[in-house]
């Protein structure tokens, strides 16, 4: 077997993604000469296939990475950036940085602060809501989580199967979209946005993103303001 000195950029039980040592082009014929020879050292009953070629990877975890094709359209994988009931606002933020990268542009922090402001200056929360479904689980369950949520819907319709949309009050008491009153705690969001940022900690320096969250920071989230 030649030695291709190939850079391994990611690695699972059935697949594996790698580059050339000076990030160069890979034409049609090498991918195919390259299959048939890790083919051809394979047990019998192992065949692999050539499963796109991707000018940009972005390995966040585990099974959680991002593809970028030659066309640029980019796939997301992994339950980080997949997960349908993250808030709307945070998904476009995840999505947003993830587009700096490719771009190569890296305003990472302009973007985070963008979303701060967001946060201090909100007036409809409908995109900074979390979906919740009402199943069996809630109805019975003693923990707080469910608890909230069913002191939440108590006088109104919904049943189990339901979905709703609620975010957190002041008073850090769970309320529907539809009684929204501009009574949101601007911490919690605070935190969620810091938290979701965590996604990109293997990638990122881990001081890229500020906690405004914590007292020390609250001049700096003021200056934002």
């Amino acid at each position: 077997m030649t030695n291709h000195n190939f850079q391994i950029s990611n690695c699972d039980t059935d697949s594996i993604s790698f580059c050339k040592e000076d990030g160069s082009y890979f034409s049609p014929e090498e991918r195919k000469l390259l299959v048939t020879e890790i083919n051809s050292l394979s047990p019998e009953l192992m065949k692999w296939a050539d499963d796109g070629y991707y000018k940009k990877v972005i390995i966040l975890k585990a099974k959680n990475y991002i593809l970028q094709k030659e066309d640029g359209k980019i796939t997301y994988k992994g339950s980080s950036l997949k997960d349908q009931k993250t808030e709307l606002a945070l998904k476009e933020f995840k999505y947003e940085i993830i587009g700096t990268i490719l771009d190569e542009k890296f305003d990472y922090v302009t973007i985070y602060n963008k979303y701060v402001k967001e946060i201090l200056n909100l007036t409809d929360i409908k995109r900074w809501a979390s979906k919740k479904t009402l199943s069996e689980t809630t109805y019975t369950s003693q923990r707080t989580n469910e608890t909230k949520i069913i002191d939440c819907i108590k006088g109104t319709d919904y049943k189990q199967n339901d979905r709703i949309w609620v975010y957190f009050d002041v008073d850090s008491n769970l309320k529907l979209v539809e009684n929204y009153n501009n009574d949101h705690d601007i911490m919690t969001l605070v935190k969620k946005l810091f938290t979701t940022a965590k996604v990109f900690v293997n990638i990122l320096p881990k001081d890229t993103f500020i906690n405004y969250s914590l007292k020390k920071n609250q001049a700096l989230l003021q200056e934002l303001k």
